[in-house]
């Protein structure tokens, strides 16, 4: 079997690198090595904050797909009323009022309940992060 043999400055424990700016061989100089784990746990810190962001717009539909869940299995099995429905997007801040003055296209659902101006119930910014979240798109 082949073994390998230190010749020169390898034999005097001289890895190859650079010396750092502290004098040593970066590779066995402690204050770099510190360095480079603060570097390293900066990066997962930031790492963590997106996934906890991600979290927190995907959580207001996981807890709204529990509501609906409960609903559906509670006494009258198999139906969820349409406004309650709707009560709870509003409160999980997934649909919010907009006011507006005239309809927003062809297929506008309010020109049908009301005169203009009215409220238009439309997507809140949480709910386009979380849908593009799920769809592992943000």
């Amino acid at each position: 079997m082949f073994e390998e043999k230190l010749y020169g400055w390898e034999a005097l424990g001289f890895d190859g690198s650079l010396p750092c700016e502290h004098g040593r061989q970066r590779r066995k100089c402690p204050i770099c090595e510190l360095v480079q784990a603060e570097e390293e746990l900066e990066d997962l810190l930031a790492e963590n904050a997106a996934l906890r962001k991600r979290l927190a717009d995907v959580m207001p539909l996981a807890e709204f797909g529990i509501w609906c869940i409960d609903e559906a299995r509670g006494e009258f099995c198999g139906d969820i009323d349409g406004g309650s429905l709707q009560d709870r997007l509003e409160e999980a801040g997934l649909l919010g009022n907009v006011p507006v003055t005239e309809p927003c296209g062809e297929n506008c659902a309010c020109a049908e309940w009301d005169d203009f101006p009215q409220d238009c119930l439309r997507e809140t910014d949480l709910a386009r992060r979380a849908r593009a979240a799920v769809k592992g798109e943000g």
